[in-house]
């Protein structure tokens, strides 16, 4: 299962109800009547926001997210894997198994199995959100990059109105990389690189296809949209091109990341994030 999402870098604001009240004031009318009109309109429209709290959250747990471009076209719309989405407040979950997907005619993605959860909560006295995600049996764009499971954990809490914590977890087993098996704990990003990897691919492009790229580890972007905080934690994503050696020549530009994301609609003054990965 997948959902669509806007461009890597952008963030679909979700839009509020909009409500057009027009009060016609007579001048009979007492000024105790006219208070209590204004009043039960302010309480309504308090009831149809977001949040009743300091800081509503919204959070997306995901699997994987992706996008591509076939030979040199435009990026297709950012696609989730096996998403888990909660705004404001509650619980939700999804879970799957024998994921796969291919695009511009290449193997994308393959999960064994695949788990996440996300909650919230928005009240007086607490304003918190967090999530989780499983998954087993990675194998990405015919092998370039495998792990045997991930665990990971993250959550977010607004200590004020003004301040905002942030913090992600995971866990990866037996990572490897064009070839290479990457271990290591990691609490700011790294990258490590590619340069015109073989990739056997069977039953595409006769066999055998060239990548360059990277993989990133430990990733995290806070995005400010006027109204709204975003952060988003990656904690492990790869980009690069995958070029068919044999026919049919084509070519795909690729993204994909393990992808968690936090919108918070009230502006804050202080942010913190953390997070930490750990490869074994």
């Amino acid at each position: 299962m997948f959902v669509a999402l806007p461009p890597f870098g952008a963030k679909a604001r979700r839009q509020p109800f909009l409500i057009d009240r027009r009060y016609v004031m007579r001048t009979k009318l007492l000024v105790p009547t006219l208070l209590s009109v204004l009043l039960s309109g302010a309480l309504a429209s308090s009831a149809m926001g977001q949040g009743t709290g300091p800081v509503a959250f919204d959070v997306t747990e995901s699997a994987l997210a992706w996008s591509a471009a076939c030979n040199g076209g435009p990026d297709s719309p950012p696609l989730l894997v096996d998403p888990s989405i909660t705004d404001v407040s509650g619980s939700n979950g999804n879970q799957g198994s024998n994921l796969s997907a291919n695009a511009c005619g290449f193997p994308l993605y393959a999960l064994s199995s695949a788990d996440s959860t996300t909650n919230a909560s928005d009240t007086v006295e607490l304003d918190d959100a967090g999530g989780s995600s499983t998954w087993e049996g990675l194998y990405l764009l015919g092998g370039i990059l495998t792990a045997d499971s991930k665990t990971e954990t993250d959550a977010c809490a607004a200590s004020s109105a003004q301040t905002v914590n942030c913090s992600d977890t995971a866990t990866f087993t037996n990572v490897s990389f064009a070839g290479r098996y990457i271990t290591g704990d990691f609490t700011s990003k790294q990258t490590f690189y590619a340069s015109d990897f073989a990739v056997s691919l069977s039953g595409y492009c006769d066999g055998l296809a060239d990548f360059t790229g990277s993989l990133t580890v430990g990733d995290t972007s806070l995005q400010n949209h006027g109204n709204s905080e975003a952060i988003t934690f990656s904690p492990l994503s790869v980009s690069g091109t995958l070029t068919c050696i044999g026919l049919p020549l084509k070519t795909m530009n690729v993204q994909l990341k393990d992808y968690d994301d936090w919108t918070f609609d009230v502006p804050v003054k202080e942010v913190y994030r953390t997070l930490n990965v750990s490869l074994e």
